[in-house]
């Protein structure tokens, strides 16, 4: 099943309400119980490869990851990140996401979405050259 998450935290603290209807990663989740060296023992890890709504790859990792609401149309999964410091260590951070499934309806809305912007886009290309083909005429008197 395919989702889009959204990050609900920004390195431990809550996101703004007006970002939470933006995701940050669209694929399939991977949950799996792995045990990393580094942690000594097993951790529940949630996992989702994939690409963000600007196109370009993501990944997002949720480690000791709870499923704590799951309903129709919206999950909530929380645990913590691991995100690297500048010195080179990892600091972990509480991390809570909002899953939700990727329906027909959503891919149709993208995809009219993006025919959209892309004739805004060839509209300002136009309106572009049509200016600059009048720029050698004189004006009459």
């Amino acid at each position: 099943m395919e989702f889009r998450v959204t990050r609900l935290r920004s390195a431990g603290r809550a996101v703004a309400k007006w970002n939470l209807g933006t995701y940050d990663v669209q694929r399939p989740l991977r949950a799996e119980e792995p045990r990393p060296k580094e942690l000594h023992r097993h951790v529940r890890v949630a996992h989702v490869v994939g690409r963000g709504r600007d196109g370009a790859p993501g990944s997002l990792t949720l480690y000791d990851a709870t499923l704590v609401f799951a309903g129709a149309d919206v999950w909530t999964m929380t645990g913590f990140e691991r995100l690297e410091a500048g010195d080179g260590k990892s600091v972990c951070h509480l991390q809570s996401w909002a899953l939700r499934p990727v329906t027909d309806a959503m891919l149709r809305e993208d995809e009219w979405s993006e025919r959209a912007a892309a004739g805004v886009e060839r509209a300002h290309r136009e309106l572009r050259g049509a200016a600059g083909s009048t720029r050698g005429l004189r004006r009459r008197r």
